[in-house]
């Protein structure tokens, strides 16, 4: 009998209330919840959570920051009611880090605390519930995240029907975020968009969309329209793919809109390793259904993976937009298929305008056009290669990538150079492109461009590619002196 009692109470939630506004809970627990303003702080120290009438954690108050703190060595598990969200915010400010987010140079391993957080039946894993908007701030500072959604919610973000205009921050931790069917894995649920921002800036990030959703942008049918910036971190944005007796859905893009989803925001990818990639058409591994936004790409390592009538980086159907690479390694390729493009658009007129300043960047498409636009197309636009470049190597070949252990492998063969391009030292290259088809392209420029504002305004992208080309011509009379000396 007392073996039974001392079980009975190990499964009780346990709290601590060391002070009004910081509470330690242990055990299986009835749901959460901050009813007063002000700041709080909820400390979960193995916890378990499973209620089929309300959201595992929520704030009913407006004007509140709750901090959940990880206690180290402890996992959480959090489940929603359907419709609801597991960590639910609804315009507040939730901070989710681990017991050590504070010491110097952290970084998460096995022994930081862990959470397991799900959504069920139309609402987000962290965000909102079913056919309400994400508003409010999400911010993640460290813990091992494993975030996920049934079917039609995001694994951050909005819930089905609705959209995520919120923000979401992610400073460090280990996350791996599924979303749910025809959902974002970051970003809009179910015919939602993600109009807020999502700015990434260390962590191991492990992304993926439901079917049809995008890995980091709308759901399925939505756009990105508004910003994703990635300053650093190890980041992995897939489309999710499913097979079943009606068919294959796999059509959103790595980062960007969902299935017949455009980009009319920004994607600005500053730092970190990232890969973006998308299995089907309708799609791009960067990009969109139509690209009327901008792409900018001025630091870190950016694989970009299209399959299959696509772009790896930009529109499938068009774009009207800006693409521009000014550093960083680039590496822009679809392996197969009809009417593709490594960057610029697949299927119509690329009407805008691809700039290249700085950096390495390598683009494939083979059969076709690795840069502009793909099969029975037009050039419309601009593309841009800087003078400094000094050279342009283009090569003919084929081009693959091949997945082991959820870690892209890139692949090249039968590659045959074509050397003295009577264009290499010509800026506008458009013409060149309009006349041959080149199934890869290679430009290395030298980095002498100054950095990235981290926002990517707008406003602050043009006067950067001002000063960038300020430097470059510097560069370019600074050597063209010393060669006549």
């Amino acid at each position: 009998m007392k073996k039974l009692l001392i079980i009975a109470l190990a499964l009780l939630c346990i709290t601590s209330a060391a002070m009004a506004a910081e509470t330690t809970y242990t055990g299986v627990c009835d749901p959460i919840t901050v009813n007063t303003a002000g700041e709080h702080t909820v400390i979960l120290d193995g916890v378990f959570i499973d209620d089929l009438d309300t959201t595992a954690i929520g704030i009913k108050a407006p004007a509140t920051k709750l901090t959940i703190i990880l206690k180290n060595n402890t996992h959480s598990i959090l489940y929603a009611a359907p419709e609801s969200a597991a960590i639910e915010n609804n315009g507040q400010t939730i901070v989710i880090r681990c017991e050590s987010a504070d010491n110097a140079n952290h970084e998460c391993d096995d022994n930081c605390g862990s959470l397991y957080a799900y959504g069920r039946s139309g609402g987000a894993g962290i965000g909102s519930g079913y056919c309400t908007d994400m508003t409010g701030s999400v911010i993640i500072e460290g813990g091992n995240l494993e975030i996920a959604a049934s079917y039609n919610g995001a694994g951050i973000g909005s819930g089905e029907l609705a959209h995520m205009v919120g923000s979401v921050t992610i400073n460090g931790g280990n996350l791996t975020v599924n979303g749910g069917n025809s959902a974002a894995g970051i970003g809009g649920g179910a015919r939602g968009d993600l109009n807020g921002s999502v700015t990434v800036n260390g962590g191991n990030l492990y992304i993926k969309s439901g079917w049809d959703g995008a890995g980091i942008g709308g759901g399925a049918g939505s756009d990105l329209t508004g910003r994703v910036v990635i300053n650093g971190g190890n980041v992995r944005a897939s489309a999710g793919h499913w097979e079943g007796e009606g068919g294959t859905y796999d059509n959103g893009s790595g980062i960007g809109g969902g299935a017949s989803g455009d980009l009319t925001g920004h994607v600005v990818i500053n730092g970190g390793k990232v890969t973006a990639d998308s299995r089907a058409d309708v799609s791009a591994g960067i990009g969109g259904y139509n690209m009327a936004g901008n792409i900018l790409i001025a630091g870190g390592e950016v694989i970009a993976l299209g399959f299959d009538n696509c772009a790896a980086i930009g529109g499938v159907n068009s774009t009207s937009g800006k693409i521009t690479v000014s550093g960083g390694k680039v590496y822009a390729v679809v392996s197969e298929g009809n009417r593709i493009v490594g960057i610029g658009s697949a299927w119509e007129d690329m009407s805008g305008t691809i700039t290249i300043t700085g950096g390495e960047l390598f683009a494939c498409a083979p059969g076709f056009n690795a840069l502009g636009v793909g099969d029975g197309s037009e050039i419309t636009g601009k593309i841009i290669v800087d003078p400094a470049v000094g050279m342009i190597k283009s090569e003919i070949g084929d081009c693959d990538y091949v997945y082991a252990d959820e870690v892209v492998h890139y692949q090249a063969s039968n590659v045959a150079p074509l050397e003295g391009s009577p264009y290499a030292a010509r800026k506008d290259i458009t013409h060149l492109l309009k006349n041959k088809s080149f199934a890869h392209f290679w430009v290395v420029i030298p980095e002498v461009t100054p950095d990235l504002p981290v926002t990517g305004d707008p406003v602050n992208v043009a006067l950067f590619a001002l000063l960038a080309g300020i430097s470059l011509m510097s560069a370019a009379v600074i050597l063209l002196s010393k060669r006549r000396a």
